[in-house]
């Protein structure tokens, strides 16, 4: 019934450059839909995970493109104290909430702004909503520039003090939204450090460096190379180092399409998770069942779960102050061979 009711509502707005690059966003949950980008030989691929039919997009258990509000990531026991008041929040994941609760991906948001190269959304998020304190004034802005580049503004501000940690929950695979695994990418994060999570993927408050470990990203790494040597594969919060601007932040590549894509972020880190839970359930684009390994996610954001430790940089947002953020995906393509070892 659910569906039904929604389905009449569910937009998509096209933004395109002169080269064909170019995203689908919907107004269901800020998602990006589809990403456009030529590879190595001119051709346009669709690099973004997702489904053919927008109303698949009312059941999205994987986040698949979704705008994550109002804390993205993992807080621990589902609950916030915060002005010397307590809040319970959905526990939609082992007793924690993941992704504020993760009804961010039935948002409605409406149009602000629209032109062949923006798109600005809002939304208004209720104080208590999921259980968060404040009335939330939200807008994501995505913008497509001439360079290849797909650029992601967010603002937020609110009439009470409460967390607030926005991203994007695009999953990419550079040689194809449909095209397997993505064991021949290659991967770089400007980090050397780490924080430490627990069986549940919470912080313990604790940070590991990365010198000598399968987690040191700071040269480009054959996924393949290494995925052996962890558990399940990349879900992971890195610690951005302090870099001169304009200096990329993080970046992936794949041989077979000669796609590269660079991000460049203001957050203090970027979530990287390589599709470790995709199972084969949902059926995707063009029929394809994203499996494990699918699909990758670099979400920019600030530290996770931050509100529970005092050593972390403080996501908390007060009414006199407005949170911003800026991410840019920027795509070009290699020759063959550049990368090789």
């Amino acid at each position: 019934m659910f569906k039904e009711e929604h389905m009449e509502k569910i937009k998509l707005y096209q933004l395109r450059n002169s080269s064909g690059f170019g995203v689908d966003v919907s107004n269901l949950g800020g998602t990006v839909v589809s990403l456009y980008t030529p590879d190595r030989d001119g051709n346009i691929l669709d690099v973004a995970l997702g489904f053919d039919e927008l109303s698949d997009y009312l059941d999205n258990p994987f986040y698949f493109g979704t705008t994550v509000t109002r804390v993205a990531g993992r807080l621990a026991g589902a609950s916030i104290d915060i002005a010397g008041r307590s809040y319970k929040l959905p526990a939609n994941d082992n007793g924690n909430t993941l992704h504020g609760g993760g009804s961010c991906r039935y948002d409605f948001f409406r149009v602000s702004k629209l032109d062949p190269a923006t798109l600005s959304l809002r939304y208004d998020y209720p104080a208590l909503e999921c259980g968060f304190p404040g009335n939330l004034a939200l807008e994501v802005i995505y913008q497509i520039s001439d360079e290849n580049e797909l650029i992601i503004d967010y603002a937020a501000k609110s009439d009470a003090a409460t967390p607030v940690n926005l991203t994007s929950h695009l999953y990419f695979n550079l040689n194809g939204n449909a095209s397997g695994d993505i064991s021949g990418h290659r991967f770089a994060i400007n980090s050397s450090e780490r924080i430490v999570t627990d069986r549940n993927l919470i912080p313990t408050g604790m940070k590991a460096a990365l010198d000598g470990t399968p987690y040191d990203l700071r040269t480009p790494t054959l996924f393949s190379s290494i995925s052996d040597k962890l558990e399940n594969g990349f879900d992971d919060y890195f610690i951005l180092e302090t870099a001169a601007p304009g200096f990329m932040d993080a970046m992936a590549y794949s041989e077979k399409s000669g796609i590269e894509m660079r991000v460049y972020t203001t957050e203090l880190g970027i979530q990287f998770y390589t599709g470790n839970f995709l199972d084969g359930t949902v059926a995707g684009k063009s029929g394809c069942r994203y499996g494990r390994h699918g699909g990758f996610c670099m979400e920019t954001m600030g530290y996770p779960d931050a509100i529970h430790h005092a050593g972390f940089p403080s996501n908390v947002l007060h009414p006199d102050d407005t949170y911003r953020q800026r991410t840019i995906y920027k795509f070009l393509t290699r020759n063959p061979g550049e990368y090789n070892d």
